[in-house]
Formats: C-alpha cells, sequence, structure tokens
C-alpha cells in the first residue's frame, strides 16, 4: 500500500519500518541517559538532553535513509548487501562522532573526547536497528492487511501489464482479487487472472456487492473503448456498477494513476494531453520557485565547501594521468529549451568525440583511468554546482541533454519536449531510479521518471532525492 506525503507516494512499509526504528533510536537514547554509569554518560552542563536524543535520532535516520535502507525491496525483501551494512555502520560512527563532537566543544567540560561514550552510544543505536529491522521483517511485512485490494476492468493489455507485476514481484503492495472483462471477446490473446464471473456486468449491484463482501480497496480501470449502448449493461464501461462502488466507499482509479502511484513513474502509453491538464501536479507557481531556487543556493554553497577538498585532488589527479584540460565544456539544452554550457571534469580523452558525438557505453575505452573512478563516484558531475549557482540548473531535475540528441528524442520519446519546462538537475528522480542510459529506449524509461518528478515535484521530493543520490554515489549505481 502507498502512503501520499507531501504529493509524493511513499510505501506504507517504509513508513512503519522508519517510525519504528526511530522509536528504538528514542528508546536507546533514553537507555544511554538512564543506565549507562555515570562516568560514560553525559555530564555537561547547559545540555538539553531530549533535544541531545533527538538530534542523535534524527542524524541516524538520515544517514540510514541516504544509503537505501527505506527502499521498499530493502524492507521487503532484506535485500542489503554486506557492504551496505559496513559503509551503515562507519557512516553512523561518524555521524554520532561528530554530534557528539558539537556538544563537546559547546558544553563540555573535559578536555578529554569522551570516546567511551561514543563507542557505547554507536553500539546501541546499531543494537536498536537490528532488533526494529528483526521484529519488523518476522511480524509486520507479511500482513495481508498491509496491501491494498483491487479489482481491474477491463482484460487488455494494460490489465495484463498489472497481471505480470504480481507474478513477478511476490511482495508487490496491492493484491489483485480478480480482473472483470467489460467486452465481449476482449483482447482473447491476453493472459490476466483470476478472472471474475460476467454477472458482475450484467447484473447491477453484482460489482459493488462482491467488492463489498470482499474487502476491495480499490477498482482500477483499464477499458480503452469505454462506449456503451445507453441503458444496457454488459458491454463497455460499466459507469453505474463504478458508481455503486464510489458511493460504497470504494476508490476508483484510471490506470495511469494507479501506475504512476505504485512504481514512482509516468506510463508514457496511457496518458493524453487531457490527463496532464485535467490530473492533480504539473504545478510550478512564482511561490514554488522561489523556494526551489533559495533550497539550490542553499545545498549548493553548502556542497561546495564540503567538496572543495575533493575537487583538489580530483584535479590534481586528472592532471597527472593524461594530457589536456582538467574542465571540459559541454552544450546542454536547459528551461525553455535554451542551450547552456556545462562545466564538468574531464574523464575522457581528449580526442574522445574526434568522429561526432556518440552515446557513453559500458567500458567506454575513451575513458582515462582517473576518469573511471570519478564517473563511478559521480565526481566528474561535481563542477556543475557552478550551473546552478548561476540559474542555469537546479540541484535536483530531469539531467539535460546536448542539442543532437534532443532532437532525436523529441521524435521519438513521447512528451519529451515538456522536460524542458522545467530546469534540468544535477541529480534527479530518474537518477536514482533508473540505471545510466545509453540508447534511446534508456532515454524513454527515464522520461517515465522525469514526468513523475515533473508531477509531484516539491521541496520534500527534493529532499528524498538528495538522500537516495548518497546511496548512488556511495555504491557506484548506475554509473558507467
Amino acid at each position: 500500500m502507498m502512503v501520499r506525503v507531501f504529493r509524493h507516494h511513499i510505501s506504507l512499509y517504509a513508513i512503519l519500518l522508519a517510525t519504528l526504528e526511530v522509536s528504538f533510536f528514542v528508546l536507546g537514547g533514553l537507555f544511554l541517559i538512564g543506565f549507562v554509569p555515570g562516568a560514560v554518560a553525559l555530564s555537561y552542563d547547559g545540555v538539553d538532553r531530549d533535544f541531545l536524543i533527538a538530534s542523535l535520532s534524527l542524524a541516524i535516520f538520515i544517514t540510514v535513509c541516504s544509503v537505501g535502507f527505506y527502499n521498499r525491496r530493502a524492507t521487503m525483501r532484506s535485500e542489503l548487501r554486506v557492504v551496505q551494512w559496513v559503509v551503515v555502520l562507519c557512516l553512523v560512527s561518524a555521524v554520532l562522532g561528530g554530534v557528539f563532537l558539537v556538544y563537546w566543544s559547546a558544553f563540555g567540560q573535559s578536555e578529554q573526547f569522551p570516546f567511551g561514550l561514543w563507542g557505547t552510544t554507536v553500539a546501541v543505536y546499531v543494537l536498536a536497528a537490528l532488533v526494529a529491522r528483526f521484529f519488523f521483517e518476522y511480524v509486520i511485512r507479511d500482513r495481508a492487511v498491509l496491501k491494498k485490494r483491487i479489482i481491474v476492468l477491463g482484460a487488455g493489455p494494460q490489465a495484463e501489464r498489472i497481471y505480470n507485476i504480481t507474478q513477478q514481484d511476490s511482495q508487490c503492495l496491492f493484491e489483485v482479487i480478480g480482473f472483470l472483462r467489460c467486452n465481449d471477446g476482449e483482447d482473447d490473446e491476453v493472459k490476466v487472472g483470476p478472472l471474475l464471473h460476467d454477472e458482475m456486468r450484467t447484473e447491477r449491484c453484482a460489482l459493488a456487492d462482491f467488492a463489498d463482501s470482499n474487502d476491495v480497496d480499490e477498482i482500477v480501470v483499464t477499458i480503452r473503448d469505454r462506449r456503451r449502448p445507453k441503458g444496457q449493461l454488459g458491454n463497455g464501461l460499466p459507469i453505474w456498477e463504478m458508481m455503486d462502488c464510489k458511493l460504497r466507499g470504494i476508490r476508483v482509479t484510471e490506470f495511469a494513476t494507479f501506475w504512476e502511484r505504485e512504481l514512482g513513474r509516468v506510463d508514457l502509453e496511457s496518458i493524453r494531453p487531457s490527463w496532464i491538464i485535467f490530473s492533480e501536479g504539473f504545478d510550478v507557481s512564482v511561490v514554488k520557485r522561489i523556494f526551489k531556487r533559495a533550497f539550490d543556493l542553499f545545498f549548493s554553497t553548502l556542497f561546495v565547501l564540503i567538496t572543495l577538498p575533493i575537487m583538489l585532488l580530483a584535479a590534481i589527479a586528472i592532471k597527472l594521468d593524461s594530457k589536456g584540460p582538467v574542465f571540459y565544456s559541454q552544450e546542454r539544452v536547459g528551461r525553455g529549451g535554451k542551450t547552456f554550457s556545462i562545466r564538468k571534469f574531464r574523464s575522457m580523452r581528449t580526442d574522445a568525440e574526434a568522429g561526432g558525438a556518440v552515446w557513453a557505453k559500458k567500458n567506454d575505452d575513451r575513458v582515462t583511468r582517473v576518469g573511471k573512478f570519478i564517473r563511478k563516484t559521480r565526481i566528474d558531475e561535481i563542477p556543475q554546482i557552478l550551473n546552478v549557482l548561476n540559474g542555469d540548473m537546479s540541484f535536483v531535475g530531469p539531467r539535460p541533454e546536448r542539442p543532437v540528441f534532443v532532437k532525436e528524442l523529441e521524435e521519438q520519446v513521447p512528451y519529451y519536449k515538456e522536460r524542458h519546462r522545467i530546469k534540468p538537475g544535477i541529480t534527479g528522480w530518474a537518477q536514482i531510479n533508473y540505471p545510466y542510459g545509453a540508447t534511446v529506449k534508456d532515454s524513454c524509461e527515464k522520461h517515465t521518471f522525469d514526468l513523475y518528478y515533473m508531477k509531484n515535484i516539491g521541496l520534500f521530493l527534493d529532499m528524498v532525492i538528495l538522500m537516495q543520490t548518497v546511496r548512488v554515489v556511495l555504491f557506484g549505481e548506475g554509473a558507467r
């Protein structure tokens, strides 16, 4: 089941896990204050211990979230690698050390940093996280009450796509009670199941009664031909039956909206301009643009200060590794279709595009030795902060593409031109959900995520993307 938070859809599983873990973090902090011996516990005057516990819990929550520990796959299937746990342990230790350093510098009575308390706190919080996840994995995750129960109207290609998800992912966030054919002979070659009896579309209240008795939460409409003979039941869109369901408190949703909510992407095949016009979203008001610009300036300035040593080391390494400039500029398409130049650390040979622009590919032999590392860690993207500061780009948004590729993509990818309604970004929803794209097909797939971002744009989603970008950088996901 998905829950909408500030226009962004989040798995109920992730919300429950986060709530449970934060509760355990708070209990861990209370344990430290109440039961750790006084020689090790906090002894600072002027410290609001409740505020300290809240600070520690929030810091750990953000750290855990940034490495993907609230990702649906991680919460539902325990698909967490050992390296992720090691990284989390190191990050938690560093974050807690930083928090204690701030409090020790401001309020500490002792000249020696409290290493004992630091180590004890790390152990307590790691134990709290392990206990919370153990409880979640074995008590909560498999409860059917957390899954949305749906009936699918239609048995065509869109219905088949929903059916395929249920077959390929046993832990998907919804359960299909049945599929109802709404037209005689509807796509007989399409295989979906279980199929509901035809009486559901021939008897006036049969569908609503069945949905009521089976605790159905939602009706998903996948019918393309919605014409229905006036005053007749049996074929076409069962409008009166759906109205009965709606008035009994059962939600009725179109396929495009359902797909967007459950998969975090827009389905290019099913949407129409009317869906964009009448659906809630795609609203970038003046107020939102002002807040987003303030967000960009704050995080860009902070990011420059944090990454300055890394940029200096990268520049030296590039210069020593191969001949040529440290930076290179490239023309990209920005907001309103206007072109601008981005600056990146050079990761390829100077003659990489002597024969013209080409898509990057896996194991690209044009990439230098240092280039492989800085592309894998996304260090080559850091100089684009300058584009954010001067207003050509945003910190979060669709990735800007080169003009030569944009022309091709606008001809082949539906609604591709609409991505230029907002500023491009250094990172984005597509970058954290889809691997590096090097073909038109990849660009089409990534565009489905970019449209989701444009529809649900907001500071909350920007914060989610920024935190998840840490995961992408740390584990080199999708880099080439």
